[in-house]
């Protein structure tokens, strides 16, 4: 169902990001005068914007950028029970299994997975290693899992950069409907 794919460089990007998150502890543990262990108690790893039946499960990127689906959050919570896990585990194992824990604690399984940037890339190995707690899994603004999509993806990305570009240039020229390769985006919800 899923495709295996290699982490090396995917690997150490993650692993040194990993890393200066550890130096940030580090010196929170330092100034505050609080344990490593004391530090991770009082991270917060999961917020919930509803209530049971959470159904939806909005995983950031980073790692370490907890929060930064808050506003994507807040808008499907007028319609959908929202759980939004930060990811607080030094390794991508530990991550997977981190985001097993919050998911069988909290979620109505099988969950719908929204990953964004790394996010998408954690959805993706979660749902390859416990494929019965997903329902579907939905990629924002994350990488290829194989390069034969690469040429497509950049062309993609450089053609919504002129979008924005003619956007902004000629928005007080005419008005957006002139521009249909926006117009498709428009409607995200």
């Amino acid at each position: 169902m899923f495709t295996k794919i290699t982490l090396t460089n995917l690997q150490l990007e993650i692993n040194a990001i990993i890393h200066i998150k550890n130096i940030l502890r580090y010196h929170a543990y330092i100034k505050g005068g609080l344990t490593l262990d004391e530090i991770d108690k009082k991270m917060e790893k999961l917020k919930m914007y509803g209530q049971k039946p959470f159904s939806i499960a909005l995983i950031h990127g980073g790692p370490g950028a907890p929060g930064g689906m808050k506003s994507l959050a807040e808008e499907l919570s007028k319609k959908y029970n929202i759980l939004e896990p930060y990811q607080s585990c030094n390794s991508i194992d530990g991550q997977v299994e981190e985001l097993k824990e919050i998911l069988m604690s909290h979620a109505a399984l099988p969950a719908v997975l929204i990953g964004h940037s790394w996010g998408a890339w954690l959805s993706y190995l979660f749902a390859s290693k416990y494929p019965q707690m997903v329902s579907k899994i939905i990629l924002i603004g994350c990488g290829a899992f194989e390069s034969k999509y690469l040429s497509k993806m950049n062309s993609t990305r450089s053609n919504a950069k002129m979008d924005k570009i003619l956007i902004l240039t000629l928005i007080t020229l005419k008005p957006l409907t002139f521009f249909p390769s926006v117009l498709m985006h428009r409607n995200l919800f």
